[in-house]
């Protein structure tokens, strides 16, 4: 994803040799990009009020487009469910939005319903059942939802919780059950910290103590590793649940090189547990032929 100040250019990349495949204009900044579960699709949130489906054709290039106009305000997130049915939208009119995918011959969206907060919705993330979705807004107000809208559209809140502090929460997600089996959240906020709260009595089971600050993360699709991005350009994938107070200090080291500010790419694909892919061309082409870069087959 490189961003530009007016338009964004999405471009996709071939995981094996680091060729570009396609290169796709998008009007208004694009701040997330995902595939759905079975990478026919790609999901894209937009500066200019629009959530964007394309679909995948065989040799990787963008197709047909599909809208979710969201409204006049900009787009702050877009992410799949696990089972790549459904769609969560963000945005900074304050509401999130959910939008369900009939994946056939003539793909359509139908919107069932919204949420509304009180402040800008800056990330959302679905439960890994896809029963439950969760979001964040600007206030750091964490709040659950029953992902199953009543006869009115409107979703039940299950849970609130209300993160300690001034800096707003950039990124919120379902993370693996811990060892008693209690459903766990991990939030970003903006200035780096990391953290993993237990979702039964919201207390912190993992605070990241990093030196360079987090600027992205993911968890992997078996749900046992995190992977984390920092502003130095260095990328790292952590089992869950070590006793550690550094993710640097056991995690797998992944990238440190060709990534600037405005290509901090990170990505889960349908076909691996991570690729890491560099910003620059030659760069990657030549960390294939040194076996830096490699990809881990997920198992499905």
């Amino acid at each position: 994803l490189d961003i530009a100040r007016k338009s964004s250019d999405l471009i996709i990349y071939d995981a094996v040799t680091g060729e570009k495949v396609s290169n796709t204009s998008v009007a208004g900044r694009v701040r997330t990009v995902s595939y759905s579960s079975d990478g026919r699709y790609l999901l894209a949130a937009a500066g200019n009020g629009e959530g964007l489906i394309y679909r995948v054709d065989a040799d990787g290039r963008l197709g047909e487009k599909i809208v979710l106009p969201h409204g006049s305000l900009p787009v702050t997130a877009a992410v799949w469910s696990h089972f790549g049915t459904r769609i969560i939208t963000t945005s900074r009119d304050q509401r999130a939005c959910v939008w369900t995918l009939k994946q056939d011959e003539t793909a359509s969206v139908t919107k069932d319903g919204c949420v509304q907060l009180t402040d800008t919705v800056f990330g959302a993330a679905w439960s890994p059942m896809d029963d439950r979705f969760v979001t964040v807004d600007g206030n750091s107000l964490v709040t659950i939802w029953n992902s199953q809208a009543g006869t009115n559209g409107a979703f039940a809140s299950l849970k609130s919780f209300k993160l300690e502090g001034d800096v707003f929460t950039t990124k919120v997600a379902f993370g693996p059950p811990d060892k008693t089996a209690v459903d766990t959240i991990i939030t970003l906020r903006n200035d780096g910290r990391l953290t993993i709260h237990e979702l039964e009595r919201w207390r912190v089971l993992y605070e990241a103590n990093e030196a360079v600050r987090i600027t992205n993360f993911d968890v992997s699709t078996g749900g046992d590793q995190l992977l984390t991005v920092h502003g130095d350009g260095a990328a790292f994938v952590a089992p869950f649940w070590q006793p550690a107070d550094r993710l640097r200090d056991i995690a797998q080291k992944l990238i440190v090189r060709c990534l600037t500010p405005s290509q901090r790419l990170l990505y889960l694909g349908p076909a691996f547990e991570h690729t890491e892919l560099a910003g620059c061309e030659d760069k990657w082409r030549q960390g294939v032929s040194e076996g830096i870069f490699r990809a881990k087959p997920a198992l499905r």
